[in-house]
């Protein structure tokens, strides 16, 4: 319920960086920012590559916890099949579950209620379901952590790409620095060049202190909102189950 499909995320953030590089390479936009993406090497490509991956990732994530919580408002327990949940009525409670979608019934939430209930039917024990709501809480929490794994690297690794494209910038930079020292023209003209270039080698850098600056806000926010939406699922079932339970 918390990881995303990788692969999938692979081709959108695949297809939207291609997307993004074509439009960067519009005249207009290649002469105020779409040079920095397009013209300072091959770090430029691979950093808005997996910029946007990451992003996929992060969408991707967002769309599963919406789904959470639209899962957090179903009705597990029916008022035709009792007040109380109880050994003549959990049986038919776990049953109602099973009637459910499977898009709705592999949420976290129906799987918690699900597991408490048949742990009960098993068990005729409320303590015994709280503490596995209390497990799966803490469960659920370490698999979302889990989750961002993925773009934490990315988040170390577009800054690593961009220094890398600088350090390539600066060794092309040797064939500026042979010069005639006896004529004072070829000098003048030699640093003219090494000035005009050190003024781009270290765009990669900052492309990538910039995208992975805006990746680590986005990924807050989206960390932030699943928290949100796992406390509301813990709420839940705290609210929803355990004063039934008889």
């Amino acid at each position: 319920p918390a990881n995303v499909n990788a692969l999938h995320a692979f081709l959108i953030g695949f297809v939207v960086s291609a997307v993004w590089l074509a439009f960067m390479y519009i005249p207009p936009i290649r002469a105020s920012i779409g040079a920095i993406f397009v013209d300072r090497g091959p770090a430029g490509f691979a950093e808005t590559w997996i910029f946007f991956w990451g992003i996929a990732i992060l969408y991707l994530k967002y769309l599963k916890i919406k789904y959470q919580e639209r899962a957090v408002m179903l009705n597990l327990f029916p008022s035709n099949i009792g007040e109380v949940v109880d050994s003549s009525t959990v049986g038919a409670f776990i049953e109602n579950i099973y009637e459910m979608p499977a898009s709705m019934r592999y949420s976290i939430f129906v799987n918690r209620i699900r597991k408490a209930l048949e742990l009960f039917e098993a068990r005729n024990s409320k303590s015994e379901a709280e503490a596995m709501l209390n497990s799966l809480s803490a469960m659920d929490a370490n698999r979302s952590n889990g989750s961002y794994f993925l773009v934490k690297v990315f988040l170390w690794a577009i800054p690593i790409l961009g220094f890398i494209g600088t350090m390539v910038g600066l060794a092309g930079l040797h064939s500026s620095l042979v010069f005639d020292a006896s004529d004072p023209a070829a000098i003048k003209a030699a640093f003219s060049n090494l000035t005009g270039a050190l003024s781009f080698v270290f765009d990669p850098t900052l492309l990538g202190v910039i995208l992975s600056m805006f990746l680590s806000l986005l990924m807050a926010l989206i960390q932030k909102q699943e928290e949100k939406a796992l406390t509301m699922i813990e709420t839940a079932c705290s609210e929803k189950l355990l004063p039934k339970l008889k």
